[in-house]
């Protein structure tokens, strides 16, 4: 995503957090944790997973290179290890592959979610203590004086808040149809939001 932004090809992109280049800008959309997704027909169960039911169901991975995720990193610190045996760059792809394979995948709550209400899937907290993690709205320092991006900015912290009052993310139609800009000048996000 930095790069996109650094080189223009972009001028917002929403991500999670991680270290981004000192021109870099961002504001904190809403804070997230994991959840467990799975399709109680396929593996016949619902309700919490145990370590032993979690570890020894088959694992949909979602990973850019689909070598490793986060889970990977939190069980190999408490010694154990998971059996992946699909791997997708796209939340999108989840449900599906959930529909082939009975298993689990662990993804951020928000999402989860969403896939449950519209796909017959379960959610669940991990029997893993996994770490919380922010999505925020990402923006090059010369371009956070452009009222496009101020009000684009604004927008998305609009929405983030109105999904996150509602107690659990929901489907684009649920949403309120237009969200009004509100008066906020290019300094309310510059300084507001954080650089790496």
């Amino acid at each position: 995503m930095s790069s996109l932004l650094e080189s223009g090809k972009a001028t917002i992109g929403v991500a999670a957090s991680a270290p981004w280049g000192p021109d870099i800008r961002s504001t904190v959309l809403f804070e997230s944790r994991y959840a467990c997704l799975y399709d109680p027909a396929s593996i016949g169960h619902t309700g919490a997973l145990t370590l032993d039911e979690y570890l020894a169901l088959p694992h949909v991975m979602i990973s850019a290179d689909g070598t490793r995720g986060i889970v990977d990193d939190v069980l190999e610190a408490d010694g154990l290890s998971r059996r992946r045996v699909a791997s997708t760059a796209h939340f999108a792809m989840v449900p599906l592959l959930l529909r082939q394979v009975a298993g689990v995948a662990t993804m951020p709550r928000h999402a989860a979610e969403v896939f449950a209400g519209h796909a017959d899937l379960e959610v669940c907290d991990p029997p893993i203590a996994m770490p919380t993690f922010s999505l925020a709205a990402l923006w090059h320092r010369t371009s956070g004086s452009d009222p496009r991006t101020v009000w684009m900015v604004r927008t998305l912290g609009e929405l983030a808040r109105t999904v996150t009052a509602r107690g659990r993310s929901h489907s684009p139609t649920e949403l309120p149809a237009a969200l009004a800009p509100a008066e906020l000048s290019p300094a309310d996000i510059t300084s507001g939001g954080t650089s790496s």
